[in-house]
């Protein structure tokens, strides 16, 4: 099916939110790939997904001043982990972990139990 002007629907302004914040999340994953067990402390981890939620809605809903200030955190991340970064990257790569296992997941909680 083409897209033509019978077929377009236009996107409310929430839908229009939601797809670019899923793209900011998406954008997100290759950088904080980090997962539970790279942390020595549950704490050290939960303060880690705090620090990506909050880049996220920075990047996504913030205002020019917040979406300069999350990119900052991102690009200072990003040069300080960055041998963390590629290792993980390499892993999935070579088959060795699976993708879906690197995002972290937004849960405040040990879920190990």
């Amino acid at each position: 099916m083409g897209i033509g002007k019978q077929n377009f629907v236009r996107q409310t302004y929430d839908q229009q939110l939601y797809s670019k914040g899923v793209q900011t999340r998406m954008r997100l994953a290759g950088t904080f790939n980090q997962r539970r067990e790279d942390f020595d402390s549950l704490e050290a981890y939960n303060n880690y997904l705090e620090m990506v939620a909050d880049i996220d809605w920075g990047l996504s809903y913030g205002n020019e001043k917040e979406k300069k200030e999350a990119a900052a955190k991102m690009r200072k991340f990003a040069k300080d982990n960055f041998q963390k970064i590629n290792a993980r990257k390499l892993a999935i790569e070579e088959g060795i972990l699976s993708s879906s296992s690197t995002r972290p997941r937004l849960s405040y909680h040990d879920n190990s139990r």
